[in-house]
């Protein structure tokens, strides 16, 4: 299994905002996230376990 990486996830949710930002919720597909982060899909499930809570810690991000 792999291991959590902080910078990885950084990258994630970076990729995440901004296609996020430009499409709406329903039509960002996580291949797209991944394929803009530049990792695999799998790896995108290490770190969140939905597109909802990649959604959700983008927004919460936006937040803070």
């Amino acid at each position: 299994m792999q291991k959590p990486d902080d910078q990885k996830r950084r990258g994630i949710k970076a990729a995440a905002a901004r296609l996020f930002s430009a499409r709406p919720f329903h039509e960002v597909r996580l291949e797209e996230v991944a394929a803009a982060a530049k990792v695999g899909k799998g790896t995108l499930y290490v770190y969140f376990a939905s597109k909802e809570q990649l959604y959700v810690a983008v927004v919460a991000e936006g937040f803070a």
